[in-house]
């Protein structure tokens, strides 16, 4: 279900409304979620190996 509604601009109210990659597409062009993405990929890096 979360795989579908990722395609879908969707809220409690109405019905799912599909849209395609158009959330993929504008998740990839914010800042914030690139600096986190970043920020994450670093942690990972620095702390699996040392397990």
């Amino acid at each position: 279900m979360s795989l579908y509604l990722s395609f879908t601009q969707y809220n409690i109210i109405s019905s799912p409304i599909f849209i395609g990659l158009e959330n993929f597409q504008q998740i990839l062009r914010d800042e914030v979620f690139r600096q986190s993405a970043k920020v994450s990929l670093l942690y990972v890096l620095m702390t699996v190996p040392t397990c």
